[in-house]
């Protein structure tokens, strides 16, 4: 019966190591995701520093988590891992195409080369950074048209089929 204790004890001393282990590691993820979120929303608002500052801290985030489950694979090919740590090279690639700027390869990034994960890094960024072009055209024409609605330019007969509202008291 002693011995039954000794392996019972054993086995609930390994879970609670992994539980802590699954804790930390889905804070640490939360945190890489944000950091991630971060430096997108920085660099698409034209600021370096932020964005620079938001992907180093991504940067020892990524690291400190693959260090620290290094011997815990279950917990490291687990969704919320993996996933936080696409979130990381999704934001390095966004941010290096944004500012023109060369793509890091996989092993300057620390992680593996699975190829349905650079595929879908890969779409999401193209769509990204698509629907980004297409609201700076968007803006643009809408500029324009003021401009030309604003200059006199465009005739009230010649907007008649736009939904834009013309004060023709200006």
């Amino acid at each position: 019966m002693h011995k039954l204790e000794n392996i019972a004890e054993r086995i609930r001393h390994n879970f609670d190591v992994r539980t802590a282990k699954r804790d930390e590691a889905l804070k640490q993820a939360r945190q890489l995701t944000r950091a991630c979120s971060l430096a997108i929303r920085a660099v698409h608002r034209d600021d370096k520093e932020g964005m620079e500052a938001n992907l180093a801290e991504a940067q020892v985030l990524a690291d400190q988590l693959r260090a620290e489950l290094k011997d815990h694979p279950e917990l490291f090919y687990a969704g919320y891992t993996q996933d936080s740590l696409k979130e990381f090279v999704e934001a390095n690639v966004t941010c290096a195409l944004i500012q023109n700027q060369p793509l890091q390869t996989p092993e300057e990034l620390g992680v593996e080369e699975a190829t349905d994960l650079a595929r879908g890094i890969i779409e999401k960024t193209r769509g990204d950074v698509t629907f980004s072009l297409r609201g700076e055209h968007l803006t643009e024409a809408i500029r324009n048209l003021s401009v030309q609605l604003s200059d006199g330019q465009i005739g009230a007969e010649e907007t008649s089929g736009l939904s834009i509202p013309i004060n023709e008291d200006d």
